[in-house]
């Protein structure tokens, strides 16, 4: 399969469905819960992977983990909680066919170039490996035009005792008149019979563009104090500057259209580190898997986000005009993010992996403070969201043969609360991280050449609502949405050297 971009990999889970909003920005649903770039992590890390863009071409692959995962990864920098993406970066193998060259055109009428470079030494214990990567020309999209420089360098060092790898990144893309996403206006639902979609529409205003740079780098060790013992520790930065202007297409309830102009220049920095320690040891005939760890992630985010008023289109007027003043370049901090945890996992198991165990949890931290600016309506007041939460694990496999186990677990997913204002009767009011509390069970069929797996799941994610108390209203957290769902997907080698 030629993918160029993450939903191209995904959109093979049935349980994955692509949500993108315009060629400028890509977003996909797990679950049904909605998740984006800014959460997939780079080599287990979280923050460091690139924030706007989402080619693969530096990427070995993809893994997709469904369901709820903060025990395993803490929190999502954007609070995705239908599952975790995690890129898995290209390394040094050896052998012939290590360097290649490929050239793709596509995609409307795009031009790839792609450099492929990989060496290891003759004792097998370093590795480097290298791409280089460039594409230009216009996408499927009309009038939109797309240009990407990417580099990545991956190097590892495989010892008796321990395990080092280094990888770092630097990318350019530039999306001119990017394809848009349309919006309702106020009491459009139910007041106007739905237009027919047309899908060669374009409701990206022409002289609109997306300019991102990112540079990210990410180290990870680890070392064996015996075959039962392990400490690592990873720590990864990210920098990302984006420049985007663009536009809001709207459909209102008079049956006209409107355009509205939005200009967003940022600077994002973050830093990602994660320590651990991983022990086996036995109790009488129990095997124990304990794993202990520490993350912390820390984001700050220089933006001016200026928006246009609205303005009613009319066949002489086809796309309005931009009413946003300022758009000169300014850098003001608006946010900061610091996201800190504590986890614990113990894997139990009884002799010959009959039963398997699992029990866990960890602490989680949540620091959210928005500076007064462009961005926000908090007047000259710093406001801080301060909380924290608990995240418990359970899960239980039962293998019943070489062949067929059966599983069920208990997982929770964490997304910020809020910091209560707007008019409410509890403004100020810090409502807890909102849980999202996962149940499923399924099973899994292992042939040796074919793998399949069927679940059920119920994930409930609590959230926002209104409630009235003695004629006062309050921002709640007691709402729920609630998704279930089933799940049958099958892998494997259809015949040698052909896989599925």
């Amino acid at each position: 399969m030629q993918a160029d971009n993450i939903v191209d990999v995904i959109a093979l889970d049935a349980s994955t469905n692509n949500q993108s909003l315009s060629g400028a920005s890509q977003a996909w649903a797990i679950r049904g819960f909605r998740a984006q770039q800014q959460d997939v992590s780079f080599n287990g890390v979280h923050g460091v992977a690139p924030r706007f863009y989402t080619g693969v071409e530096g990427v070995d692959r993809v893994e997709v983990l469904k369901g709820a995962s903060t025990l395993l990864y803490g929190i999502s920098p954007n609070g995705s909680v239908g599952g975790n993406i995690n890129y898995v970066p290209k390394r040094a193998k050896g052998g012939d066919n290590e360097n290649a060259i490929k050239l793709t055109y596509g995609d409307g009428h795009q031009f790839s170039q792609q450099l492929d470079l990989g060496e290891r030494s003759e004792d097998n214990k370093w590795g480097v490996h290298a791409t280089v990567f460039h594409r230009n020309g216009s996408t499927a999209t009309e009038d939109e035009k797309s240009t990407t420089t990417s580099a990545f360098l991956g190097i590892d060092r495989q010892g008796s005792h321990s395990r080092l790898y280094l990888d770092g990144g630097y990318i350019y893309n530039d999306i001119d008149n990017p394809q848009y996403r349309v919006i309702f206006g106020n009491n459009f639902i139910g007041k106007v019979a739905l237009p027919v979609a047309d899908n060669d529409a374009k409701y990206g205003a022409p002289g609109t563009y997306r300019h991102v740079t990112e540079k990210f780098g990410v180290a990870r060790y680890e070392y064996d104090f015996s075959k039962d013992l392990t400490a690592y520790a990873a720590f990864g930065m990210r920098e990302t500057k984006m420049d985007y202007f663009y536009n809001e297409y709207r459909l209102n309830a008079a049956g006209t259209s409107s355009v509205r102009y939005r200009y967003n220049n940022q600077i994002n920095k973050a830093i990602s580190a994660e320590t651990g320690v991983k022990g086996r040891f036995e109790t009488g005939d129990l095997k124990h898997e304990v794993t202990v760890a520490a993350t912390r992630y820390e984001m700050k985010r220089y933006m001016a986000n200026r928006t246009g008023s609205f303005s009613v289109l009319s066949a002489s007027n086809l796309w309005g005009r931009n009413t946003v003043s300022d758009m000169s370049w300014q850098e003001p901090l608006n946010d900061v993010n610091i996201n800190t945890g504590v986890a614990f996992t113990d894997v139990i198991s009884t002799p010959n992996d009959a039963w398997t165990f699992v029990v866990g949890a960890r602490y989680q931290k949540i620091k959210q403070t928005t500076y007064p600016g462009y961005n926000n309506t908090n007047g000259t007041s710093e406001v801080t969201y301060d909380a924290h939460a608990w995240s418990p694990a359970f899960a239980v496999v039962r293998k019943l043969n070489d062949k067929v186990s059966v599983y069920a677990n208990y997982m929770q997913g964490l997304t910020p609360g809020d910091l209560v204002d707007g008019g409410y009767a509890n403004d100020g009011e810090v409502l807890a991280p909102y849980k999202t509390k996962q149940i499923e069970i399924g099973a899994k069929f292992n042939t040796g050449k074919f793998l399949t797996t069927f679940d059920f799941f119920q994930m409930r994610q609590a959230g926002t609502m209104d409630i009235d108390i003695a004629g006062q209203t309050y921002l709640s957290g007691d709402a729920e949405v609630r998704n279930r769902g089933f799940e049958l997907s099958t892998a494997g080698e259809l015949r040698e050297g052909l896989d599925c």
